[in-house]
């Protein structure tokens, strides 16, 4: 099972912008 370094830096764009998500809603509801 190989995965291409593309693949890789693709998901962890996701995975950060799901992250900045979260973050701005936490921020948002002042918790």
């Amino acid at each position: 099972y190989l995965v291409s370094k593309t693949s890789i830096y693709n998901d962890i764009k996701v995975i950060n912008k799901v992250i900045e998500g979260y973050g701005s809603k936490i921020v948002s509801k002042g918790c």
